[in-house]
């Protein structure tokens, strides 16, 4: 692969320790994949119109919230995410991307 990577996952409510997953009623997700030229695209979305590929984001500590006006951090999260992201049809990607991120 070699190229950029970008991940965005929501849910509803408050993190919490528990396994969030893309099948799971209220999941929206946006990850995408990319080769070093750009030509070849992975792609998982959930929540909306074209869902593919899944995911599941697992967290195993919250810790404490950092509140500022408008928002809340939460800067000791900690956890893992697991996603499959399929080739998308608009590149010439072929085969499945499986990403592991652990923080």
């Amino acid at each position: 692969m070699g190229g950029p990577v970008s991940v965005l996952v929501g849910f509803r409510g408050e993190p919490r320790i528990s396994a969030y997953r893309s099948s799971q009623r209220g999941a929206r997700s946006v990850m995408y994949a990319y080769s070093s030229t750009y030509l070849e695209e992975w792609s998982e979305t959930a929540g909306g119109p074209a869902s593919q590929g899944d995911h599941t984001l697992t967290i195993t500590k919250v810790g404490s919230p950092y509140c500022s006006s408008l928002s809340k951090a939460y800067p000791r999260l900690q956890g893992s995410l697991d996603a499959t992201l399929p080739a998308s049809a608009s590149s010439a990607a072929s085969g499945t991307v499986a990403l592991r991120a652990t923080f």
